[in-house]
């Protein structure tokens, strides 16, 4: 049965039904959008109805919240891993100078890279979703635009800095041999803007999929040209300033192939453009007459050229030049396209960019100070770290050496991050509609985030102190600095808190936490550093990160869950229901931890004798990673740490929850 909201006309789902709103005919079919211009060629748009989660209660919102997140956190735990693997012949080829340089100079383009791309994209992504809401397609296209013109503007800048002050730098560092690492990676810097401002984009469609595949792309080019380089290196004979430089160089390929393939899968997607479905025009042809056609064709076109006019005259005085342009184009029939930057600027004039570029940078910056926390806990150790191994009295080589040893669990680490930060990032445009319309929902999407962050930075953790020496021996063939590993994965969990903590506080509208938990952050580190190296070594480096991330993820989670709870109150509980799933939640970690310990020495005992060391490693990490993940879920369900209605939240959770049900690892009726 049609109804009428306004100028819309609606129907029930499976019925189709005609918009007179826009431009052309809105047609819906069941959950779906069509649009037709009729301006003699065929444009249909099909755009996924944007906001209806929102509307739909909490059936569709935790799922709906975390199903993009699922496809970001799975392209992000893959990338993460080539990234990481890439890693293993850098140490093994080059050595552990080589690996420290490396560590050393890759913090700088991440913290320019991160505090140029990390905030932007996000604030893209909030824009596109929030001006979609309101059905200003143009507005989302000006945000795009602006967002790509402010991140290469920045792109720019850090290049110019890097590529500049590459001698500067590496002194600061205490290696000049690192000054050409940097000006290689400096390149990247080209690519990595636009990328990450059309990633933002297309997240703000509520399409996961472009951003998923170009961070594969990225990661599998990077990685390749990296082990090409170190190849023709090694056979050449070059140094090791020379092997660091041609390893970082493969960040430049990696990008240009992520910025190629997102534009391609974005042109095929066709999100403003022509669609290749049939079914709109053979349902449009029957459902309007050609006469009827012709005349809204002519009446379309009319009220172009009235307000392309009524454009002209506004900006004639200002933009006379760039108006010429675009009336020559519109003559020749290439009126530019929608998602071109000429066209955003030709439409509204450069006054509304400018404005959008401004309200981008706000969005920004408090998630981008938010996001580079691991970056700059990175850099302060490039810059403190080495030199007070020098202080301490340990040559510049050793130095650097040590440093390389201490770098060994960082990529660990900033896998369970990637992974954590990739989920939030994907959940906060969702979260920004659900707030508005549904704050319950945007509220336990929230403390859900958190719940599930929380539980998988716990296991992680674990996992990395339990199987350290197993990990160092299978990445880097030998167990030196196994300690310091241990104590650097025991921050898996405030890693994996703060990468979920700044985008959902941005996505709660507190947009100043983040930057005051950086700065917090950043001061402890250095201190610590400061005051633990010396005596300590590595280790006092590694104890002094432990203490400054759990302090930013605890103030983090803790400012996260006011938030939430300021949108709508949680459900009443007790304390000592609070205690009990605290205490089920230790308890399946002592599970998993028994389980891990078990499937190791099972290992050693049956298989190590024989096979080679790195082999006998790798399968003591697979036996205890797969036995333990298992024991943690089962433990968890079994004593109540998740409940049924949380797990029913995730995508596919209904389907799991019955069957684990079935399975008897689930109470049939838990709540």
């Amino acid at each position: 049965m049609a109804h009428t909201n306004g100028s819309e006309t609606r129907c029930s789902p499976g019925m189709a039904h005609f918009n007179g709103n826009e431009r052309g005919a809105g047609i819906w079919i069941g959950q779906d959008r069509y649009r037709i211009r009729y301006n003699g060629e065929r444009i249909g748009e099909r755009k996924g109805n944007m906001g209806q989660q929102a509307r739909n209660g909490k059936d569709n919102g935790g799922k709906g919240v975390l199903g993009g997140a699922v496809v970001l956190a799975g392209a992000a735990l893959l990338s993460k891993l080539i990234g990481t693997l890439q890693k293993i012949p850098l140490q093994n080829v080059a050595g552990d100078r080589v690996f420290g340089i490396y560590n050393a100079v890759y913090p700088f383009y991440q913290l320019i890279l991160v505090l140029a791309t990390a905030g932007l994209p996000l604030a893209v992504s909030i824009r596109t979703a929030s001006l979609l809401e309101k059905g200003d397609r143009t507005g989302a296209r000006r945000a795009a635009a602006a967002g790509i013109v402010l991140l290469s503007l920045l792109g720019v800048a850090g290049f110019a800095l890097l590529w500049a002050g590459a001698e500067h730098f590496a002194a600061l560092i205490g290696d000049p041999a690192a000054a050409h690492s940097i000006r290689a990676v400096a390149a990247a810097l080209w690519f990595a803007p636009a990328l990450a401002a059309l990633r933002g984009y297309t997240q703000g469609y509520g399409d996961m999929r472009p951003t998923a595949w170009s961070q594969l792309a990225e990661q599998v080019i990077r990685v390749a040209a990296m082990l090409m380089l170190l190849r023709i290196g090694w056979s050449a004979g070059w140094n090791e300033e020379k092997l660091a430089a041609g390893a970082m160089s493969g960040s430049f390929f990696g990008g240009a192939a992520g910025l190629l393939l997102l534009i391609i899968l974005m042109r095929k997607g066709d999100k403003d453009g022509p669609l290749r479905d049939t079914s709109v025009p053979v349902l449009e042809k029957k459902q309007r007459s050609r006469i009827h056609m012709e005349r809204e064709q002519e009446q379309e076109r009319e009220q172009e050229r009235e307000q392309e006019q009524e454009r002209e005259r506004e900006q004639e005085s200002r933009w006379s030049w760039l108006l010429r342009i675009a009336r020559r184009r519109a003559r020749r029939g290439q009126k530019p396209d929608g998602q071109s930057v000429p066209e955003t600027l030709a439409g509204g004039g450069f006054r509304p960019f400018t404005q959008e570029m401004r309200r981008l940078g706000v969005l920004a910056l408090p998630v981008a100070l938010g996001a580079i926390v691991a970056p700059v806990l990175g850099a302060i150790d490039a810059f403190t770290v080495p030199r007070l191994l020098r202080q301490a009295g340990l040559g510049e080589v050793e130095a650097m050496t040590a440093f390389g040893l201490y770098s060994r669990g960082q990529p660990l680490i900033q896998l369970v991050a990637m992974v954590a930060g990739a989920a939030a990032g994907a959940i906060v445009p969702q979260l920004v509609r659900l707030r508005r319309a549904a704050p319950a929902d945007a509220a336990d999407a929230a403390r859900l985030a958190l719940r599930v962050s929380a539980l998988a930075g716990a296991a992680a953790a674990a996992g990395l102190i339990l199987l350290a020496k197993p990990l160092n021996v299978m990445f880097y063939t030998d167990a030196q600095a196994t300690g310091t590993l241990a104590l650097v994965g025991s921050t898996a969990l405030a890693a994996a808190l703060s990468a979920v903590c700044a985008p959902l506080l941005q996505g709660l509208g507190a947009l100043r936490i983040p930057a005051a938990l950086l700065l917090l952050a950043a001061l402890a580190k250095a201190a610590l550093n400061a005051a633990l190296v010396p005596p300590l070594g590595i280790a006092g480096a590694a104890w002094a990160g432990i203490a400054a991330t759990a302090l930013a993820a605890l103030l983090g989670a803790l400012a996260a869950a006011r938030f939430a709870g300021a949108l709508a109150a949680a459900a009443p509980r007790s304390a000592g229901a609070r205690l009990r799933q605290l205490a089920a939640t230790a308890l399946a970690l002592a599970a998993m931890s028994a389980a891990v310990l078990a499937a190791m020495r099972v290992v050693a005992v049956l298989a190590a004798p024989a096979l080679p060391p790195r082999l006998a490693a790798a399968a003591q990490v697979l036996a205890g990673v797969a036995l333990g993940a298992a024991v943690y879920g089962a433990a968890l369900l079994r004593l109540g740490a998740v409940a049924a209605a949380e797990l029913r939240r995730l995508p596919g959770g209904e389907a799991l929850a019955a069957r684990l049900a079935r399975w008897r690892l689930l109470p049939r009726r838990q709540d």
